[in-house]
């Protein structure tokens, strides 16, 4: 059976270290991706642009790099054959409205009339600078008049999208290479983990085994003396203090024992609506005596798939939890329903109990080992902080979730468990 066990938790953390590192490593290449490819495209705009301004300020595409002026060519490279390159066309838009052609002499794809009709389609955008299908275009204020340079820049489109093309089928490569690769590897990363925790796991509960005999020679010796001697305050706090190591000890093999997943031979489909009624019975002398009421809310009919012994261990850890830390008035409350989510096919268990001393720091740390809100009320009630944790453990085995919630002078633990599947 620990064969089977570890063999499902080593699959589960191969499977979650994979996912995490190959998530990691695409996010990362997606990253290198968009940057290299937007750099690409700013350059492609920046080279037009100039190209543009050069156009506007002289009137042609010069065969030689141009004096320094007012247009800044640092990122061209002219030679004798741009001016060949070079596909563009101006138009001149007078206030009245009235379209002209300037010059179309260094463009024969595009006929005067396409002209005409591409300028009123870039003055609507209301950009100065931009890209209009695959041409580049400008727009220039002449005081009176608006001349618009329209840049032919194709090649450089379908060069950046063939390029983004390739890094994308890169990228894509590279991390189906990376998850092949992480497939074997992960057996290596996630086995010193398992195996360290395998060892934590076995020191806890040896060491607990034993410190059971010296508490069992501590307890009879007690006995001994209060035989002896009758009982007196010394020996029963001797007492006290030995069913506190003990119940101790229980926890910390119970708490060891938690992190082993969950056995599915030992799994039935449970009727989770009678587990909380006869739980919800179990504590009610308790709560009573001193002076508390338990409300319950239970639908019928919910069934789900579990170990019956941890789900009933879970809601009465939970029931427990609610009447030792029971402060101020109101009844404590029990309420077992659908998921409000009708699609999630989900169970939601909710222990409600009034609580005024918890802050938003306590709530998310309650589910932590060992830690106590209050620590000298706790000790006084006999906590420990591990019940909160155990009801984790048990709720995460089963598939489910466990949350706590600062209500109205409340605190409330929801627990989400999947319903059994048909």
């Amino acid at each position: 059976m620990g064969i089977v066990r570890d063999s499902d938790q080593f699959s589960r953390l191969r499977l979650r270290f994979i996912i995490t590192a190959a998530g990691a490593f695409s996010i990362a290449l997606l990253i290198i991706c968009a940057t290299i490819n937007l750099w690409n495209y700013s350059l492609i705009s920046q080279q037009a642009d100039s190209m543009i301004d050069l156009i506007h300020e002289s009137g042609e595409v010069p065969s030689q790099p141009p004096q320094p002026s007012s247009a800044d060519t640092s990122d061209l490279r002219i030679t004798a054959e741009t001016p060949f390159q070079t596909r563009f066309f101006t138009v001149a838009v007078s206030k009245n409205g009235d379209f002209t052609v300037c010059d179309s002499s260094h463009i024969a794809a595009v006929e005067e009339s396409e002209m005409v009709a591409i300028a009123p389609n870039i003055l609507e955008r209301a950009r100065t600078r931009g890209f209009y299908e695959s041409y580049r275009y400008a727009v220039f204020d002449e005081g009176d008049s608006l001349t618009i340079v329209v840049l032919d820049r194709s090649s450089d489109i379908n060069a950046f999208e063939s390029f983004l093309a390739v890094s994308i089928a890169v990228c894509g490569a590279c991390a189906l290479i990376a998850l092949l690769l992480l497939v074997p590897l992960s057996k290596r990363a996630v086995k010193p983990f398992l195996e360290n925790q395998e060892r934590q796991r076995r020191f806890v509960t040896d060491a607990s085994h034993e410190l059971k005999t010296p508490i069992a020679i501590i307890s009879a010796n007690n006995d001994l003396i209060e035989q002896i001697n009758e009982p007196n305050q010394w020996t029963e706090r001797t007492r006290a203090q030995i069913k506190r190591v003990d119940e101790l000890i229980r926890n910390l093999i119970e708490l060891a024992r938690s992190d082993e997943p969950l056995d599915q031979r030992t799994c039935s489909t449970i009727d989770l609506s009678r587990l909380a009624l006869s739980a919800t019975d179990a504590f009610t002398p308790l709560a009573e005596t001193d002076g508390k009421h338990i409300e319950r809310e239970v639908e019928d009919d919910i069934v789900i798939t579990g170990n019956a012994d941890e789900l009933e261990r879970l809601i009465g850890i939970l029931l427990y939890n609610a009447i030792k830390h029971y402060e101020g008035t109101g009844p404590l409350r029990l309420s077992l329903h659908h998921s409000k989510r009708r699609t999630a096919r989900k169970a939601e268990l909710i222990v409600t109990n009034p609580c005024s001393n918890l802050s938003n720091d306590d709530i998310a740390r309650l589910f932590d080992r060992f830690y106590r809100a209050d620590s000298s009320r706790s000790r006084g009630t006999g906590g420990y902080g591990i019940g909160l944790a155990l009801a984790q453990a048990i709720a995460t085995k089963h598939g489910g979730t466990i949350r706590a919630e600062l209500g109205k002078g409340s605190v409330n633990f929801v627990v989400i468990l999947p319903f059994a599947r048909s």
